[in-house]
């Protein structure tokens, strides 16, 4: 079985290949234009690879949180090359993608992203033995909300932050009573690499690929975008 998996949740664009269980390749991008260099990255992987779009067995993407444009960029691109082939498709969200991307760690894992105005996308996580066990839905929260969370629950634990608003919870987590462990740099950045691998977990789960179809492939927000804002604004405004 041949996966491929993107992730454009985060300013951080990336793709990857798995074979069965075997993880083969990944290419990233910093970039603020996820639309111009996505597509091109996929064929750049698939080339290095010597594979071809309908040697693909299924496709994995990020579906949020995340960033709004990123997401709906890599839902739709995906969607679209899985139409020509009928794909199998899997939505993941953005915050397992990050808890999978870490391996070797025992303790409590917390992905946050940056959701902007001192607020984080975020979900907690178990982390042992390389297996990982949410204990949250995925929630939006304010920094200090999160932090007096984890230090009422979680408290005794040791609390690894990972995601690109990290380093400012562990900046601000110095004023409440919790034991962190600040990640090498490679786990700080949203990864394909661990779409990938809760996707196969998802496949594992379900051990039939028939419901994980690109028609039932959609964006998760956990806010309104700014455009349905303004537009109840303008609603409520007129009457």
């Amino acid at each position: 079985m041949i996966l491929l998996s993107a992730d454009t949740s985060t300013k951080i664009c990336s793709v990857a290949l798995y074979k069965d269980s075997d993880f083969l390749s990944e290419f990233s991008s910093a970039t603020t234009s996820h639309s111009t260099v996505l597509l091109p990255m996929i064929e750049e992987m698939l080339k290095a690879n010597n594979l071809k779009f309908n040697e693909i067995d299924v496709y994995a993407v990020s579906t949020g949180p995340g960033s709004f444009t990123g997401i709906r960029i890599g839902v739709s691109t995906i969607k679209g090359l899985a139409y020509p082939y009928n794909t199998a498709c899997i939505g993941v969200s953005s915050l397992d993608s990050l808890a999978k991307n870490i391996s070797g760690i025992q303790g409590i894992v917390v992905p946050v992203i940056d959701a902007r105005n001192d607020l984080v996308y975020t979900s907690v996580y178990n982390a042992s033995d390389n297996k990982t066990e949410k204990l949250t839905e995925d929630s939006q929260m304010s920094v200090s909300d999160l932090l007096q969370m984890l230090e009422k629950n979680y408290g005794d634990a040791k609390i690894h932050f990972t995601g690109d608003a990290a380093r400012t919870l562990y900046e601000r987590s110095v004023d409440y009573s919790i034991k962190t462990v600040i990640l090498p740099d490679r786990y700080m950045n949203a990864s394909a690499y661990g779409t990938g691998k809760a996707a196969l977990d998802l496949i594992k789960d379900k051990n039939d690929l028939s419901s994980f179809t690109y028609q039932s492939l959609n964006p998760v927000y956990l806010k309104k975008t700014q455009a349905e804002r303004e537009r109840e604004e303008k609603i409520t405004k007129n009457g």
